[in-house]
């Protein structure tokens, strides 16, 4: 085992194994994820260690040291060998723990993530908001890249993103691509926001939709005819539309939920499952927003969200459940397999 003597060191050993993450914890061996399992070297390290590592290659932008200091977690990205990479520094029991993901090389098209066909329609017509929805890890940036991908190759559009950070890089093809990686090409995301409809947009999508100032520049762009795409760490239409109107003050929640039962039109709530002889495949839960929907939101009857979906004569509205099921149909999960 070679001494590691910089980050670049470790991504190396990342392509030497084809290892999916890397995984490096205070006091523990480096391990990697390879073909969905842990393998750990002899080699230990330490949170001191992962920290200069890091630093010492300039892979933290300033904005990802502020966040740290202030928040003790920060993400970032980096591109070497080819590939790109994306890592979460955390502390862990007082000491830096690191976990870093090797992005695909390709982005993934829509048919091979098993997105429906009628996606690609819905999205040859600008306005309104479309979400991608799940917990942490289960493809989201994944699936918006790909719809981002699609729209690129199909239609003349100037398609405007703000990340953070970039985990995929998209080059102008028949749209016009511009992306901001938060730290880099701007401040902060809230000065991202306060520019980005004086862009030009047709397409906008907002990396993660945490705050006020990005509910609210995204709900003012879809009702004025942009297209605007964000994620939401959440598990349910239900709770998508209450996680998002949680940020805003008591008072302004009637308006903001007016103001987003006007402007969405899909919800992609999805998971990762395991698949039969190994990898992993999307389950995706399709709210395709209807008149019916629309009221409940504005009346903040969110808990009928998820029946309105279940019993819509829409067969374009997909449960989690009929999502799994039709997985397990076709043979491509274990019977036994839950979400």
């Amino acid at each position: 085992m070679r001494k590691i003597r910089k980050f670049e060191d470790l991504l190396e050993l990342m392509f030497e194994k084809d290892a999916s993450d890397l995984h490096l914890a205070h006091n523990n061996p480096i391990t990697f994820r390879i073909s969905g399992q842990i393998k750990k070297l002899e080699t230990y390290i330490t949170g001191r260690s992962i920290f200069n590592l890091l630093n010492e290659s300039n892979v933290l932008s300033k904005e990802a040291l502020r966040r740290l200091n202030e928040e003790n977690a920060t993400d970032f990205a980096t591109e070497y060998g080819g590939a790109r990479f994306r890592g979460v520094l955390t502390r862990s029991r007082g000491d830096y723990t690191c976990a870093i993901r090797r992005l695909n090389d390709r982005i993934l098209t829509m048919e091979e993530l098993g997105l429906p066909e009628f996606i690609k329609e819905e999205l040859k017509r600008l306005g309104g908001m479309i979400l991608v929805t799940g917990p942490t890890g289960s493809g989201k940036t994944t699936t918006l890249n790909s719809i981002i991908h699609h729209l690129n190759k199909t239609e003349p559009l100037h398609i405007t993103t703000v990340e953070d950070p970039i985990e995929y890089v998209h080059r102008s093809d028949k749209a016009i691509v511009t992306q901001q990686e938060v730290g880099k090409d701007i401040p902060t995301f809230e000065d991202s926001m306060k520019s980005i409809l004086r862009r030009d947009p047709d397409v906008i999508l907002i990396g993660e939709m945490r705050d006020l100032e990005s509910v609210s520049t995204a709900c003012t762009a879809a009702e004025t005819g942009h297209l605007v795409f964000g994620t939401l760490h959440t598990n349910t239409a239900a709770s998508t539309i209450s996680r998002i109107t949680s940020i805003f003050p008591h008072m302004e929640q009637d308006s903001i939920r007016a103001q987003i039962a006007s402007s969405l039109r899909i919800i992609i709530n999805q998971r990762l499952l395991l698949k039969k002889g190994g990898g992993r495949v999307a389950a995706f839960e399709i709210m395709v927003v209807d008149e019916e929907m629309r009221r409940a939101i504005r009346m903040n009857e969110l808990e009928e969200l998820n029946k309105l979906v279940r019993e819509s004569e829409d067969d374009r509205n997909v449960t989690m459940e009929e999502a799994v099921e039709g997985l397990r149909k076709l043979g491509v999960i274990e019977e036994e397999q839950t979400y």
